[in-house]
């Protein structure tokens, strides 16, 4: 492969990462403005119903977003490989961005559950 074929792959893997981002921050907050606004009304089976299928969500997209960067890392591999200056610019940022994408999801999904469980008591602290 080429430079440039190559450097047009990481591209698509770093788009399809930011969607994949974007997608679960929108579907986490859809869920907290659920449980802001009708956490009261939600019984219990609806609430964990409502849980799982956020979870189910939050796995998958970790799923996603792990391949992501598997293909990101493939990518810069190969264009270190044939000696691309492109490689030097992303040198350890794969790491770094990988741990605090790993904090954002891990701490946004634990508040999200938080406040979908609690959400009745958190919101009559408020009153």
């Amino acid at each position: 492969m080429t430079e440039s074929e190559i450097i047009v792959i990481l591209d698509m893997n770093l788009s399809a990462l930011d969607a994949h981002i974007e997608y679960w921050l929108s579907g986490s907050f859809a869920v907290l403005m659920a449980f802001f606004f009708a956490g009261d009304k939600i019984v219990g089976f609806v609430r964990w119903t409502l849980l799982f299928l956020y979870l189910t969500a939050t796995i998958f997209f970790s799923i996603r977003i792990s391949l992501d960067l598997v293909r990101i890392g493939e990518s810069l591999r190969l264009l270190g490989e044939i000696g691309s200056s492109y490689q030097a610019t992303f040198f350890g940022l794969g790491v770094f961005s990988g741990l605090v994408l790993g904090t954002l999801i891990l701490g946004g999904t634990a508040a999200t559950v938080y406040f979908g469980l609690n959400s009745e008591k958190i919101l009559s602290r408020d009153k």
